[in-house]
Protein backbone atom coordinates (compact mmCIF):
# COMPACT_ATOMS: atom_id res chain seq x y z
CA UNK A 1 0.00 0.00 0.00
CA UNK A 2 2.85 2.37 0.87
CA UNK A 3 4.37 1.90 -2.63
CA UNK A 4 1.04 2.67 -4.30
CA UNK A 5 0.64 5.88 -2.29
CA UNK A 6 4.22 6.90 -3.07
CA UNK A 7 3.66 6.28 -6.80
CA UNK A 8 0.45 8.30 -6.80
CA UNK A 9 2.21 11.12 -4.96
CA UNK A 10 5.13 11.07 -7.41
CA UNK A 11 2.83 11.03 -10.45
CA UNK A 12 0.75 13.90 -9.06
CA UNK A 13 3.90 15.88 -8.30
CA UNK A 14 5.26 15.26 -11.79
CA UNK A 15 1.96 16.43 -13.29
CA UNK A 16 2.15 19.62 -11.22
CA UNK A 17 5.78 20.19 -12.26
CA UNK A 18 4.92 19.71 -15.93
CA UNK A 19 2.02 22.14 -15.57
CA UNK A 20 4.50 24.57 -14.04
CA UNK A 21 6.67 24.20 -17.11
CA UNK A 22 3.88 25.63 -19.22
CA UNK A 23 3.83 28.67 -16.96
CA UNK A 24 7.61 29.13 -17.02
CA UNK A 25 8.16 28.42 -20.71
CA UNK A 26 7.74 32.13 -21.38
CA UNK A 27 10.27 32.93 -18.65
CA UNK A 28 12.75 30.57 -20.26
CA UNK A 29 12.04 31.95 -23.73
CA UNK A 30 12.57 35.49 -22.49
CA UNK A 31 15.79 34.49 -20.74
CA UNK A 32 17.23 32.99 -23.89
CA UNK A 33 17.31 35.47 -26.69
CA UNK A 34 19.56 33.07 -28.56
CA UNK A 35 17.78 29.74 -28.36
CA UNK A 36 19.59 26.44 -28.44
CA UNK A 37 19.79 25.40 -32.07
CA UNK A 38 17.02 23.01 -33.08
CA UNK A 39 19.65 20.36 -33.55
CA UNK A 40 22.71 20.24 -31.33
CA UNK A 41 25.50 17.68 -31.17
CA UNK A 42 25.45 14.94 -28.53
CA UNK A 43 27.98 12.97 -26.56
CA UNK A 44 28.87 9.53 -27.91
CA UNK A 45 31.22 8.03 -25.36
CA UNK A 46 32.37 10.85 -23.13
CA UNK A 47 35.31 11.64 -25.37
CA UNK A 48 33.55 14.50 -27.11
CA UNK A 49 30.65 15.25 -29.43
CA UNK A 50 29.85 13.18 -32.47
CA UNK A 51 27.78 13.62 -35.60
CA UNK A 52 24.54 12.44 -34.02
CA UNK A 53 22.08 15.07 -32.87
CA UNK A 54 19.17 15.68 -30.56
CA UNK A 55 16.30 18.09 -30.72
CA UNK A 56 15.26 20.15 -27.71
CA UNK A 57 11.61 21.11 -27.68
CA UNK A 58 10.59 24.32 -25.94
CA UNK A 59 9.29 22.28 -23.01
CA UNK A 60 12.52 20.29 -22.75
CA UNK A 61 14.55 23.48 -22.83
CA UNK A 62 12.46 25.00 -20.02
CA UNK A 63 12.70 21.78 -17.97
CA UNK A 64 16.46 21.52 -18.58
CA UNK A 65 16.94 25.16 -17.44
CA UNK A 66 14.89 24.65 -14.28
CA UNK A 67 16.65 21.38 -13.47
CA UNK A 68 20.18 22.78 -13.88
CA UNK A 69 19.24 25.91 -11.91
CA UNK A 70 17.90 23.90 -8.98
CA UNK A 71 20.54 21.17 -8.86
CA UNK A 72 23.43 23.63 -9.09
CA UNK A 73 22.07 26.45 -6.95
CA UNK A 74 24.86 28.25 -5.05
CA UNK A 75 27.57 26.30 -6.87
CA UNK A 76 30.34 27.53 -9.19
CA UNK A 77 29.28 27.98 -12.81
CA UNK A 78 31.35 24.96 -13.92
CA UNK A 79 28.92 22.75 -11.95
CA UNK A 80 26.11 23.86 -14.28
CA UNK A 81 28.13 22.90 -17.35
CA UNK A 82 29.08 19.59 -15.75
CA UNK A 83 25.47 18.79 -14.74
CA UNK A 84 24.23 19.61 -18.25
CA UNK A 85 26.94 17.34 -19.68
CA UNK A 86 25.81 14.51 -17.37
CA UNK A 87 22.24 14.78 -18.71
CA UNK A 88 23.54 14.70 -22.29
CA UNK A 89 25.89 11.81 -21.46
CA UNK A 90 22.96 9.85 -20.06
CA UNK A 91 20.87 10.53 -23.15
CA UNK A 92 23.60 8.95 -25.28
CA UNK A 93 24.31 6.05 -22.92
CA UNK A 94 22.52 2.75 -23.58
CA UNK A 95 21.72 2.29 -19.88
CA UNK A 96 19.64 5.49 -19.55
CA UNK A 97 16.59 7.11 -21.18
CA UNK A 98 17.12 9.11 -24.35
CA UNK A 99 15.20 12.32 -23.67
CA UNK A 100 15.82 15.24 -21.32
CA UNK A 101 12.50 14.68 -19.55
CA UNK A 102 13.02 10.95 -19.02
CA UNK A 103 16.58 11.43 -17.76
CA UNK A 104 15.57 14.13 -15.29
CA UNK A 105 12.49 12.30 -13.99
CA UNK A 106 14.21 8.91 -13.61
CA UNK A 107 13.10 7.64 -10.22
CA UNK A 108 15.54 8.18 -7.37
CA UNK A 109 18.23 9.86 -9.46
CA UNK A 110 18.17 13.58 -8.64
CA UNK A 111 17.54 15.37 -5.37
CA UNK A 112 15.47 18.24 -6.85
CA UNK A 113 13.04 15.72 -8.34
CA UNK A 114 12.93 13.60 -5.19
CA UNK A 115 12.27 16.72 -3.05
CA UNK A 116 9.81 18.22 -5.57
CA UNK A 117 11.81 21.45 -5.69
CA UNK A 118 12.82 21.44 -9.35
CA UNK A 119 12.84 25.04 -10.45
CA UNK A 120 10.72 26.29 -7.55
CA UNK A 121 12.94 29.31 -6.88
CA UNK A 122 14.10 30.37 -10.30
CA UNK A 123 15.35 33.78 -11.32
CA UNK A 124 16.23 35.31 -14.66
CA UNK A 125 19.90 35.12 -13.68
CA UNK A 126 19.53 31.40 -12.95
CA UNK A 127 17.84 30.88 -16.32
CA UNK A 128 20.55 32.82 -18.15
CA UNK A 129 23.37 30.90 -16.46
CA UNK A 130 21.66 27.57 -17.04
CA UNK A 131 21.04 28.31 -20.73
CA UNK A 132 24.67 29.31 -21.18
CA UNK A 133 25.83 26.10 -19.45
CA UNK A 134 23.50 23.94 -21.56
CA UNK A 135 24.82 25.59 -24.73
CA UNK A 136 28.41 24.91 -23.65
CA UNK A 137 27.68 21.26 -22.86
CA UNK A 138 25.77 20.82 -26.11
CA UNK A 139 28.72 22.33 -27.99
CA UNK A 140 31.06 19.72 -26.57
CA UNK A 141 32.33 20.95 -23.23
CA UNK A 142 32.33 18.18 -20.63
CA UNK A 143 34.54 18.89 -17.63
CA UNK A 144 33.53 15.52 -16.14
CA UNK A 145 35.12 13.41 -18.88
CA UNK A 146 31.88 11.52 -19.58
CA UNK A 147 30.35 11.20 -16.10
CA UNK A 148 26.86 9.71 -15.78
CA UNK A 149 26.03 10.75 -12.21
CA UNK A 150 26.37 13.69 -9.86
CA UNK A 151 25.38 14.71 -6.37
CA UNK A 152 26.31 17.01 -3.56
CA UNK A 153 29.13 15.73 -1.38
CA UNK A 154 27.77 13.19 1.08
CA UNK A 155 24.31 12.84 -0.54
CA UNK A 156 25.08 9.78 -2.65
CA UNK A 157 28.00 7.45 -3.04
CA UNK A 158 29.55 8.24 -6.40
CA UNK A 159 32.92 7.12 -7.68
CA UNK A 160 33.90 10.69 -8.48
CA UNK A 161 36.30 11.77 -11.16
CA UNK A 162 35.47 15.49 -11.08
CA UNK A 163 34.69 17.75 -8.15
CA UNK A 164 33.63 21.38 -8.11
CA UNK A 165 32.05 23.38 -5.32
CA UNK A 166 30.49 20.78 -3.07
CA UNK A 167 29.43 18.56 -5.97
CA UNK A 168 30.96 15.35 -7.23
CA UNK A 169 30.56 13.95 -10.76
CA UNK A 170 31.39 10.40 -11.75
CA UNK A 171 30.02 6.90 -12.18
Amino acid sequence: MKNVVQRIYILASCALMLAGLCLTATVCSAAQEEEIEDTVPCIADGSGRNASSIIFTEGETALFCRFISEECRDQPYICRVAAAAVVLNRMESAGFPDTVEKVIFSAGEFISVENYTIGVHISKEDMDLSMQAIRQAAAGEDPTGGALRFSREGEAKINGSFRAGDMVFGW
